[in-house]
């Protein structure tokens, strides 16, 4: 007989943590946190430039953390740890709250297919009861304190919404939104969390809070507003809307000295910056602390890991992260031709477009126009800068952190594409240069012959692998 507290007990569980002072209890908020699971976790900290030296000194202890150039507030960071997470369920606090109690005991409950949600309320914060509010009977356990969410509510009523109108607002639209979605958040009053004695409390009018979870109950209910929300920007490239956000992403390797002068690089070869909206993205994995010191006086949000990770994972945490369309994805140590993105979003309207790049080395590709535009079709792995549509992602998902070599996860990407239907290309007739000692992998440059991509292409339809790859994990 399997119990349910073993069902999923080879996922992680996912701890979403948001810093708050005082900053003197952190490490009794880390064993709380040690203390209250019975199985493996990750811990993500989100925090801002302010609070760097917490942020650091976290990072040393072994934990990832995101260190953004301001403060995003509660829910732009909660989605953020939501975004790099990969376990399941995700529970969220605040890291001015000590756990006092098992989490085993909702983690069971959220196995019933009608909770997405649990929470673990604060020590003397009133649970709200049933009542009448805008002509609908309604259950008010808001999220509050600890409180924990399915990957699969988070798959059906998507992220936070980071607009409230008061604080906790985005956890009482929350509430609303998984009850309009037929699910519940189960509380457990007789499990209590505790505010460490200093923290600063925040007044909210409690009669405006059940108000506005009425109001948002019935919009979402009667279908006025959709319970489903997107964090990420979308664009139609086919329709050449105007560009609206675009995320830039940057592995973090080499010298202090290649990456300011890639940046700066970047920065000069790519004018539209000026007029775009975008978002830097750092990925890097305890560096130096020149590096470190540059990373966070950089408009950017920087990803500290604790331990060394493979360049498809690198990859991956800079597309989950990625709020854009496109989003662009560079290796280190790049300096990139005047013009590119100007070309490479040309090359993004056409039709079946998957992906397009700018080589660093010599690449074969076949030399194409498609309504006017000059195309270079490169079957296969497309490297060293990408430019992909988020609808790529959204269809053929991450890449593939099984690979056995730098690099063979483009070529995995690539071939994927493929079988989606989506042409992989090059921007013709460009070329990105290498800075400093960055060199490219002699394995990835090389270009596969007809034959060779044929059987490769053909592993993938004898093995019936999925052209879909996804980075979480789910407890059933």
């Amino acid at each position: 007989m399997v119990h349910a507290e073993d069902i999923g007990r080879h996922v992680p569980i996912s701890f979403v943590v948001y810093l708050k002072p005082p900053f003197d209890q952190i490490d009794t908020f880390i064993e709380s946190v040690k203390q209250s699971v019975d199985r493996s976790f990750e811990i993500t900290f989100v925090t801002d430039v302010q609070k760097q030296e917490v942020g650091l000194s976290l990072l040393e202890k072994g934990y990832q953390v995101l260190v953004n150039s301001t403060d995003l507030g509660q829910a732009a960071s909660f989605n953020q740890g939501v975004a790099l997470s990969q376990g399941d369920p995700i529970v969220f606090l605040t890291s001015d709250i000590l756990l006092d109690s098992l989490l085993v005991e909702p983690l069971k409950y959220l196995l019933v297919p009608e909770i997405g949600a649990a929470t673990i309320p604060v020590r003397g914060n009133s649970e709200v009861k049933k009542k009448e509010l805008v002509g609908t009977q309604l259950s008010a356990n808001f999220l509050d304190g600890c409180f924990m969410i399915s990957r699969r509510a988070f798959d059906l009523i998507g992220f936070f919404k980071e607009d409230g109108a008061f604080p906790g607002w985005e956890r009482v639209d929350y509430t609303a939104r998984l009850n309009a979605a037929l699910l519940t958040n189960h509380s457990f009053p007789e499990l209590y969390t505790e505010k460490a004695k200093s923290a600063s409390k925040v007044e909210v009018d409690s009669f405006e809070v059940e108000k506005t979870f009425g109001e948002l109950l019935v919009e979402y209910s009667q279908g006025e507003k959709p319970f489903y929300h997107d964090r990420n920007y979308h664009r139609n490239h086919a329709f050449r809307e105007p560009l609206g956000f675009i995320s830039i992403c940057l592995p973090v390797a080499g010298s202090l000295a290649d990456l300011k002068k890639s940046f700066k690089e970047l920065k000069k070869a790519t004018p539209l910056l000026k007029e775009v909206d975008h978002e830097f993205i750092f990925v890097a994995e305890r560096p130096k602390k020149l590096v470190r010191d540059w990373l966070l006086k950089q408009k950017a949000a920087v990803v500290f890991n604790p331990t060394s990770l493979s360049s498809a994972s690198v990859k991956n945490q800079c597309l989950a992260l990625a709020q854009g369309d496109p989003i662009v994805l560079l290796d280190a140590g790049l300096g990139l031709p005047e013009g590119w993105l100007e070309r490479a979003l040309e090359i993004l309207a056409l039709p079946r477009l998957g992906i397009t790049g700018v080589p660093s080395g010599e690449e074969n590709y076949e030399l194409v126009k498609m309504g006017g535009v000059e195309v270079g079709i490169k079957k296969g792995a497309v490297s060293s800068c990408r430019v992909i549509p988020r609808r790529s992602v959204e269809i053929i998902g991450y890449f593939n952190e099984g690979s056995q070599f730098w690099g063979n996860e483009d070529l995995d990407y690539g071939i994927r594409l493929m079988l989606a239907g989506f042409l992989t290309t090059y921007v013709p007739r460009l070329k990105a240069t290498r800075l400093g000692k960055a060199e490219l992998s002699q394995e990835s440059s090389k270009s596969l012959t007809a034959d060779e991509l044929t059987q490769k292409v053909q592993e993938y339809i004898d093995k019936k692998l999925p052209i879909k790859v996804e980075r979480t994990q789910y407890r059933f």
